[in-house]
């Protein structure tokens, strides 16, 4: 640990400040999307999710994904949850007992869980649905 903290003092104080920026510059971007994608109306959120979670469901996706060396990478769900977190309701509903989770339920008709591990994942359902 010592080195750690030897290795951190020898950092530029620059190199400190541009992360911050960045942090808010990234803070400011989901923020915007937050609003940007509240603004759409509970039909076209609906829609843009459902299309998201088919593409990323794919097999041409999954394996396009696993073809590049990647587990396949979701990062618009990771946009849901920011948005759940601010205009969903949370949710107990379906939460595992082995891994913290956040749930929350979008428009009544959608569930996004953020599920920690030795990682996160997140999992998008739909609500009374079969299949989509």
């Amino acid at each position: 640990m010592d080195k750690v903290l030897e290795a951190l003092k020898n950092i530029p104080d620059e190199v400190f400040e541009q992360i911050a920026r960045d942090m808010k510059r990234e803070e400011l971007r989901t923020r915007q999307w937050v609003e940007d994608f509240h603004s759409l109306g509970a039909e076209k959120r609906y829609d843009i999710i459902r299309k998201t979670k088919a593409e990323y469901d794919s097999d041409e996706y999954i394996t396009s994904e696993y073809r590049i060396g990647y587990e396949p990478r979701t990062p618009l769900y990771y946009d849901f949850v920011e948005y759940a977190r601010v205009h969903g309701t949370p949710t107990t509903e379906g939460v595992n007992e082995y891994f913290p989770e956040e749930a929350y339920i979008i428009d009544g008709k959608v569930i996004v869980r953020l599920i920690y591990g030795q990682g996160a994942v997140v999992h998008v359902d739909f609500i009374n649905e079969e299949k989509q």
